[in-house]
């Protein structure tokens, strides 16, 4: 690699500085925030599943490396049945040959490895985002529908309506996030 690679892979994007969004105003007031169209990965992250698998391990058992080794192939083995389980393992058949065996083939889609931890970052951040916005709106759905609380029954149908509030506002929020996203990218 020569200097000037170097050089040119040490300078932060010049676009949004390494942050991998871009912030917009929008056309209600207030601003978006966006994926870098040069150094944010293409995967729309409305698309980004992310599945998991842990045991605790007991630590008589962290010098082991044959136990560990068991641990690891349970773990594997318990995250390929959850892909296949919530359908993101498919199989293929075809038809059977001249002997009468059949080909039968697995398949998913992966997220490259370095790619996965900027969008389990960029979930996390948008799952925040979204917790915030679905608080601040419920918030304002509350004190534009609450009534002053007199008496023991008006608390307990302002609870139930708050109750409903929150569902609704949830609702409302992920109808405006649903419209605001960026569309999936081609290919």
């Amino acid at each position: 690699m020569s200097d000037p690679d170097k050089r040119k892979q040490s300078l932060p994007c010049a676009i949004c500085g390494d942050s991998a969004a871009v912030v917009l105003p929008s056309r209600e007031g207030g601003y978006e925030r966006y994926p870098c169209p040069k150094c944010s990965p293409l995967t729309n992250i409305t698309h980004v599943m992310s599945i998991g698998a842990s045991v605790m391990l007991n630590r008589e058992y962290m010098n082991q490396e044959a136990y560990k080794k068991k641990i690891r192939a349970d773990l594997v083995e318990a995250l390929a049945d959850a892909m296949v389980t919530q359908g993101h393992i498919k199989f293929v058949q075809g038809e059977p040959n001249k002997q009468g065996d059949v080909f039968i083939r697995a398949y998913t889609a992966l997220v490259a490895p370095n790619v996965a931890p900027k969008l389990e970052a960029r979930i996390n951040e948008r799952q925040r985002e979204f917790a915030d916005a679905w608080c601040k709106r419920a918030i304002q759905m509350v004190i534009e529908a609450g009534p002053q609380i007199d008496d023991v029954m008006s608390a307990q149908l302002f609870k139930g309506t708050v109750i409903d509030l929150l569902r609704e506002a949830g609702d409302a929020e992920l109808a405006a996030r649903q419209e605001t996203e960026l569309p999936p990218q081609a290919g």
